[in-house]
């Protein structure tokens, strides 16, 4: 049976990046079809209000980045919140990158803070995962991850009942994994470095200082571990974690 995915949209793009790059969505349909081309989807544009019927209208969820802060509490973030955790209440697979990673945090009684002294995390980014922090999780076979990043806002207090499994000294908390089959993450693992360029060059001097920009843009044309990581986030969601398969089989 084809796997579908819902792709919860939580910003739109400028006319200039889209003409580039494709529209947000199809960042994440090319990302996913690194694991598997037999993929279908539904797109949603969250950041409209435009959400499923239900939850269990596909297989699994993606609430994507987004320009937005999660703690802005817009009525789309809140109505998007709210979904989040009817799906973690119906234990429906959901996945969250960037704001996304910072709006189920939130949802599920978290804390998103701005980071101090107006630094950002952008370029490559590389985060440390603890192999004994990946229990119930599919082993990534590696301590080390590196994936472009764009973020200010990070997740500072972890949800009850959810576990870190990796992160950086910037960004502790750089991936989590929660109750109800939800998995999210700072990094942006859908974005390639063309685009990660144009959005460091069209944000430096008004986002971060042109030296940030420079040195970030200097450390870019290393390799990244997209392809590894789609197929670990679509694990997790065609599977849940092991634990959950394991209590499935034996029931």
């Amino acid at each position: 049976m084809t796997l579908r995915l819902g792709i919860l949209i939580a910003d739109e793009m400028s006319a200039e990046a889209t003409e580039r790059f494709g529209p947000l969505s199809s960042m994440y349909h090319r990302f996913f079809r690194m694991a598997d081309q037999n993929l279908e989807f539904a797109d949603y544009k969250a950041f409209e209000g435009q959400l499923p019927d239900t939850v269990s209208d596909c297989d699994g969820w993606v609430v994507t980045g987004s320009k937005a802060g999660a703690n802005d509490e817009s009525d789309w973030m809140l109505k998007l919140e709210a979904f989040i955790r009817t799906a973690a209440d119906e234990n429906v697979p959901a996945i969250g990158i960037c704001f996304g990673h910072q709006l189920m945090a939130k949802a599920r009684g978290g804390r998103v803070e701005r980071t101090s002294g107006n630094r950002w995390g952008i370029g490559v980014n590389h985060y440390a995962v603890e192999p004994t922090s990946l229990q119930g999780l599919r082993p990534l076979g590696q301590e080390r991850i590196s994936l472009h990043a764009m973020h200010q806002d990070q997740v500072v207090a972890l949800p009850k009942g959810a576990q870190r499994l990796g992160g950086s000294d910037f960004c502790p908390n750089g991936i989590i994994v929660y109750p109800g089959r939800g998995l999210s993450m700072q990094q942006h693992p859908e974005i390639r470095q063309d685009f990660s360029q144009y959005l460091i060059r069209t944000r430096a001097g008004t986002h971060f200082d042109a030296t940030a920009a420079e040195k970030a843009l200097d450390a870019i044309g290393g390799p990244v571990d997209d392809k590894l990581i789609a197929h670990w986030l679509l694990d997790f969601i065609k599977d849940g974690p092991v634990s959950e398969r394991q209590s499935a089989a034996t029931a």
